[in-house]
């Protein structure tokens, strides 16, 4: 079974490829995958809202737990167009750090 990470990573080096023909102001950049992280996050936020109670709208197809999964999908993209090199060893020890850091403030 391959990780999260490592479809994320194919998925990101398939589009960098296919983005080759492209021209410069067509492909994907950094700030563009931004965009799509931050877009990510509404549709989050809104069916968070509407779980909560605190939206009018139906639950969407994905659901909390499916558009939580596109912002994860969309900030690793964003993290390997950012560092072609980065591992998955590295991102777990950098999540590693920074959960360690969010329990302790918890805590």
């Amino acid at each position: 079974m391959n990780s999260l990470v490592a479809v994320v990573r194919k998925a990101t080096e398939f589009a960098n490829d296919y983005e080759l023909d492209l021209q410069a102001e067509r492909r994907r950049n950094l700030y563009s995958i931004l965009a799509s992280v931050t877009a990510e996050v509404g549709e989050l936020a809104q069916e968070v809202a509407i779980k909560s109670g605190q939206c009018y709208k139906p639950v969407g197809e994905d659901g909390i737990v499916g558009e939580a999964v596109d912002v994860i999908v969309a900030a690793l993209d964003l993290i390997f167009v950012a560092d072609p090199t980065i591992t998955e060893k590295d991102i777990v020890e950098i999540a590693r750090r920074k959960t360690n850091k969010w329990l302790s403030k918890i805590s």
